[in-house]
């Protein structure tokens, strides 16, 4: 193997991508990481960014010939990055890929980025076949390889054309530890960490420097590590630590520069100021950091308003109350903030500081009054002084998105923020929230994995990871991210929570049982009792949990009694604590409260839609489902639960010839159901389309999740559908008609279709036998059979023991978006469907064709 320090030589062509990543979906986690950090990487001065990065899922979501675009795509990109793995092995995609980028003559321009596996290992090889003879460059994040910034300096290295040790050091990175504090009173933290923040604020300004995130600093306040040990976890290459102490007006600060790679002492200063010169002490310290890094650093100007030297204390100790997170903590906050304009009124800072406490304190419910308009009056005032001012413009976006339910003007602030230069964790959680409320979840996801990526340390950039992976219905995605979460803040109130219930909604009660218990926080802890024993069966305890949660927190959190009623499908409950939730003035938090997963249950009643119209959520897309409960419409809820695709059911009364009238007929003259009308089709025009086969197929291209990648397993997909809909379909339909519908019992036909369904039981069986499901991963081929045969199986005799289909009919019914999709509009199956009431030659007349006078409606 050759580790990627070797300069590139070839001639650059004029490609459109600058390179294509290939990997294997099970490593979808890997592939968001490195183009965010490819995209997002800022190369040393004279050297071109990375852009753009192809990514089949970000560049290809509104493709329609998907192989040819990825054709194109892998002919328009200088290099071919594999994301290396025993996943991508299996995969047949990448090696397509690999094989594709060879053919073009390119096969030195192929990196590895090694995940999982090992090299040459006949149990783990991690380099796909055409890749394995090759000894291609690579770079390696296993735990015994590379920390993942040193392998990304050497993949980036590679891109860019020059030596790895050139780029390592030009690609300097410093973290600024927490300041101790060495006060007699020990009461000088807030001026400690202020310190801190300004320094890493004053050396972000240098170009080539990149400063490790305060958050993921911070993580290592109380932490035994030596400096040099802390900064190797960080990735960084130098680390500032240092002390304070105050003594009267006097104040003594000593830091120490500490050479990550040699683990020693750079640099070591003294520096003695008055409070009162405490701005010009923050500068004496970063001018000093900047000289040994032999680089000068031009102070920022001081904004009017923000010399005040009392000011700037009183600040820092307000923030440091507000991080504490509590009622009274931001009052006494607040009271500091305003000493603080009362010295200097137009201290920005200052400003937004109290608006951003005000909107905390109306968001946790902390105050009785509406605190909101008078935080919008505070940001629309800095504004008016300083237009400029991204804190105050994302602050209005936040206010736009949270409270005010107003996308367009939210949209408008944080883009503007994002425009000007503000890459900060608070603007791109606001940007994941709203695309979040605009329903774009899987671009929410990625906004959030990387702020993620950009401070791993931080445990709430972790948690809205988890939270949007949630409501985007990916379970895994959700307890792998909320327990990175716990991994860096094991108090972290809610994440056990919130990893029971996506295992509750992925159908694993155990593990959610023993997930909610470990619960700190009581009133989450209560919550999750509820749903257990709901799922469990245990309406005692169920009762209680609810009676505590409804006594304890019903007055302050509406929404969290409205939770339970929802996930328990008590519609008329759910929608009274609802309204009491709204009508709080707290509608605008329904916003992303209403793709919460525990609330499907109540999407299909009038009274959600007019919820979303009370919020003015109009704008959300929701695809028409016309609909009866019936095989082939099972298979479109099913596949519409399994997306997570939001979707308003219309029933469609066969029996009673709903199908045959002419509204239905104009939108489908097959007169058959399912039909979909999707609002936002192709083209963002609305788009009708059905039979069942070309419904699913539709789904799986406009959100991927159902169908694979691998061109193989995807031809197989094909066929297995087709034999659905050309032999199980018809064949089980015949028999029904022939058994349930037609005028005589004819022993032939029946006899006939019986023998078949049964040579398709058997075909199946055999096929399942070693497998779990019809193709290697859980598919739609799985999605179009499950109704028909479980149909059988509970209104036909089984004439042979078929082991393997049952298992595997056993298998797939046990996941929940299963049992929501097939349960559907059950209850309004009729009686005559079913075999329970004789079958008249009116309901013949609806039903069948051959029994109609015309084209007209039959009623």
């Amino acid at each position: 193997m050759i580790w990627l320090s070797l300069r590139r030589a070839w001639p650059v062509a004029a490609f459109r991508y600058k390179a294509f990543i290939s990997y294997s979906h099970q490593d979808e986690t890997w592939a968001d990481w490195l183009h965010a950090q490819l995209e997002g990487f800022e190369p040393p001065s004279g050297l071109p960014r990375l852009l753009p990065i192809f990514q089949d899922k970000q560049e290809l979501a509104a493709a329609s010939g998907l192989s040819a675009s990825i054709d194109a795509a892998l002919a328009d990109a200088e290099f071919l990055v594999v994301v290396c793995s025993p996943a991508a092995v299996a995969s047949r995609w990448v090696t397509a890929e690999i094989e594709r980028f060879i053919n073009l003559g390119r096969q030195d321009q192929i990196i590895c980025l090694i995940v999982d596996g090992v090299p040459g290992s006949p149990d783990a090889e991690c380099f796909p076949a055409p890749l394995q003879n090759r000894e291609p460059l690579a770079a390696d994040v296993r735990a015994e390889g590379h920390t993942r910034n040193h392998a990304l300096l050497r993949l980036i290295a590679a891109l860019l054309g020059i030596q790895f040790n050139d780029l390592r050091k030009r690609d300097t990175s410093i973290a600024v530890l927490p300041f101790r504090d060495l006060s007699a009173d020990g009461a000088q933290q807030h001026l400690c960490d202020g310190l801190a923040e300004a320094l890493s604020d004053e050396l972000s300004q240098l170009k080539d420097l990149r400063v490790i995130s305060r958050t993921s600093a911070s993580a290592f306040r109380q932490s035994t590590l030596s400096a040099a040990e802390i900064g190797a976890q960080l990735d960084a290459t130098y680390v500032v630590e240092g002390s304070i102490q105050v003594a009267g007006s006097t104040l003594r600060a000593r830091l120490q520069l500490v050479d990550v790679r040699t683990d020693s002492i750079k640099a070591s200063s003294t520096f003695n100021s008055s409070l009162s010169e405490i701005f010009a002490l923050q500068d004496k310290i970063a001018s000093a950091v900047a000289g040994e890094l032999h680089e000068t650093l031009q102070h920022r100007a001081r904004l009017p308003g923000a010399v005040n030297s009392e000011a700037y204390q009183l600040l820092l100790r307000a923030k440091h109350l507000a991080s504490q997170f509590n009622q009274s903590a931001l009052q006494r906050s607040n009271e500091l903030l305003r000493q603080a304009l009362a010295l200097e009124p137009d201290y920005a800072d200052a400003l937004n500081a109290l608006a951003g406490n005000y909107c905390t304190q109306v968001g946790e419910g902390f105050v009785e009054h509406d605190l909101v308009p008078d935080a919008k009056q505070i940001s629309q005032r800095i504004l008016e002084t300083d237009p400029h001012n991204t804190d105050a413009l994302s602050g209005l976006g936040w206010i736009a998105l949270r409270f005010e339910n107003n996308l367009p003007a939210a949209a408008q602030h944080l883009q503007h923020a994002v425009v000007l230069g503000s890459r900060t964790s608070h603007v791109l959680n606001s940007v994941g929230g709203l695309l979040i409320r605009m329903r774009r979840m899987d671009e929410a996801i990625r906004v959030a994995r990387h702020v993620a990526s950009l401070d791993p340390l931080n445990a709430h950039a972790h948690a809205n990871l988890g939270v949007y992976s949630l409501f985007a219905r990916r379970y895994t995605q959700a307890i792998d991210a909320y327990s990175t979460a716990l991994e860096i803040s094991p108090g972290f109130v809610g994440a056990h929570f919130a990893i029971g219930l996506a295992h509750l909604l992925d159908g694993d009660i155990e593990a959610a049982s023993i997930s909610m218990q470990a619960e700190a926080d009581e009133e989450f802890r209560v919550k999750g009792t509820a749903f257990i024993c709901w799922d469990k069966g245990d309406v005692a305890g169920f009762r209680d949990a609810l009676a505590t949660l409804i006594e304890k927190w019903g007055s302050v959190w509406p929404s969290e009694v409205a939770e339970v009623y929802a996930y328990a499908g008590m519609a008329d409950e759910a929608f009274t604590w609802i309204e009491k939730d709204t009508d709080q003035d707290l509608g605008a938090g329904w916003a992303e409260s209403v793709v919460n997963p525990v609330f499907h249950k109540l999407e299909q009643d009038p009274r959600w839609l007019q919820l979303l119209e009370k919020l003015g959520l109009e704008s959300i897309v929701l695809i028409d489902l016309y609909y009866c409960p019936t095989p082939n419409c099972q298979k479109v809820s099913i596949a519409m639960e399994e997306l997570g695709i939001d979707y308003q059911v219309h029933p469609i009364d066969i029996v009673a010839g709903d199908q045959n009238e002419p509204d239905f007929v104009q939108i489908c003259p097959n007169r058959k159901v399912p039909v979909i009308v999707d609002p936002d089709g192709p083209g963002g025009e609305p788009f009708t389309l059905w039979e069942s086969a070309a419904i699913l197929l539709y789904l799986a291209e406009k959100k991927t999740g159902l169908w694979p990648e691998d061109p193989a397993q995807r031809a197989l997909g094909h066929q297995w559908l087709f034999w659905q809909m050309s032999y199980v379909g018809p064949m089980m339909g015949q028999l029904h008609h022939f058994v349930r519908y037609a005028p005589d019992q004819l022993p032939y036909p029946i006899e006939r279709y019986t023998l078949e369904v049964e040579r398709l039981r058997r075909l199946l069986n055999t096929h399942l036998e070693g497998r779990e499901y019809i193709l290697d991963e859980y598919s739609l081929a799985d999605i179009a059979c499950i109704p028909w045969f479980k149909m059988f199986v509970v209104g036909y005799p089984d004439h042979a023991p078929y082991p393997h289909l049952h298992a595997w009919m056993d298998r797939v019914y046990e996941r929940p978006a299963v049992k929501r999709g097939m349960s559907v509009d059950l209850d309004k199956i009729r009686p005559v469907v079913v075999g329970a009431v004789p079958v008249t030659d009116d309901v013949r007349k609806h039903l069948f064709a051959s029994f109609q006078d015309g084209d007209g409606p039959t009623r």
